[in-house]
C-alpha cells in the first residue's frame, strides 16, 4: 500500500504511465508517430570509445611517452641537484656561514626553479591531452549523429546517464568501427 502511493505521488508516476502505454495496445504502431521498430533512441559509451578507439589509444600512449621522457629527463636533472645538494653540505664545513648562505640560496632558487618548471610542462601535457581528448570526443559525437540520422533515431544519450538499456541501441561498437576507419592518426595527433 505505501509503494502504491509513493509511486502515485512521485516522479515515477509519469515513468509507469509511460511504460503502461508501451506495453498495452496503444504502443501499437497505428498509434505513435515513429516506427515501433526504430528505437527511437540510441546510447553511446563515449569514454570505452575514447579509451579503446585507435585514435584514442594513440592519444594515450603518445601522453604516456611523453610524461616518461619528461620524467626521464627531470629524473636526470633531479640527480644533478642532489649531487650538488651534497656537495654543498660537504663545503659546508669549510666555508664562512654567509658565504655559504648565498650559495645555500642560488641552489634553493634553482632547485625551485626546477620543480615549477616541471610542473609548468606537466601540466602543459595534461591540457594537451585535455584538448586532445575534447576533440575526438567531438569527432566521435559527430560520427554518432551520422548514425543516429541513418536509423532514424532521435536522439543519443550517454550510456552512463541511463540506467538501463538494451544492447540493441548501444551503437559504441558502430561508432569506434567508423573512428577506426576514418580518423587518420598521425594528422589527429600532430594538430
Amino acid at each position: 500500500m505505501f509503494f502504491f502511493r509513493s509511486l502515485q505521488s512521485s516522479k515515477y508516476k509519469f515513468f509507469f504511465t509511460v511504460c503502461f502505454l508501451l506495453s498495452s495496445d496503444a504502443a501499437s504502431s497505428d498509434n505513435l508517430n515513429y516506427r515501433i521498430d526504430i528505437p527511437p533512441v540510441l546510447v553511446l559509451d563515449l569514454r570505452k570509445a575514447l579509451n579503446e578507439s585507435v585514435a584514442g589509444r594513440a592519444l594515450i600512449n603518445n601522453y604516456r611517452g611523453k610524461v616518461i621522457n619528461l620524467n626521464n629527463e627531470f629524473n636526470a636533472i633531479e640527480a644533478q641537484l642532489v649531487a650538488e645538494e651534497q656537495n654543498l653540505s660537504e663545503m659546508r664545513r669549510t666555508m664562512e656561514a654567509i658565504e655559504f648562505i648565498k650559495l645555500a640560496e642560488v641552489f634553493d632558487t634553482k632547485s625551485s626553479k626546477t620543480r615549477e618548471l616541471y610542473r609548468a610542462r606537466k601540466q602543459s601535457l595534461e591540457t594537451n591531452l585535455s584538448e586532445d581528448t575534447d576533440r575526438l570526443g567531438l569527432v566521435l559525437s559527430q560520427i554518432a549523429g551520422a548514425i543516429m540520422e541513418e536509423k532514424g533515431a532521435l536522439m543519443v544519450m550517454m550510456k552512463n546517464q541511463v540506467i538501463v538499456s538494451s544492447n540493441q541501441i548501444d551503437i559504441t561498437s558502430i561508432v569506434m568501427d567508423r573512428a577506426n576507419k576514418s580518423i587518420d592518426v598521425d594528422n589527429f595527433l600532430n594538430k
